[in-house]
């Protein structure tokens, strides 16, 4: 069986415009901090409530995502 949970995500984009990966976190405040503390000014605003396939783990805080 198939398991889903709601991720907050950050689009990585080609020079086209065509994603090409996807960065994960637990809550929007990991994705700004991530954005903030790696990439500088690169947070895009609010991308929360995408679903994608468990496990998976914040990319900020190293959490499991649940």
């Amino acid at each position: 069986m198939e398991t889903y949970i709601t991720v907050h995500q950050h689009l990585i984009e080609d020079i086209h415009g065509d994603v090409e990966d996807a960065i994960y976190f637990c809550s929007n405040n990991c994705h700004r901090d991530y954005m903030t503390i790696c990439h500088r000014d690169n947070y895009n605003g609010w991308n929360g409530c995408n679903e994608v396939m468990a496990p998976e783990w914040c990319a900020n805080c190293g959490d499991q995502i649940t």
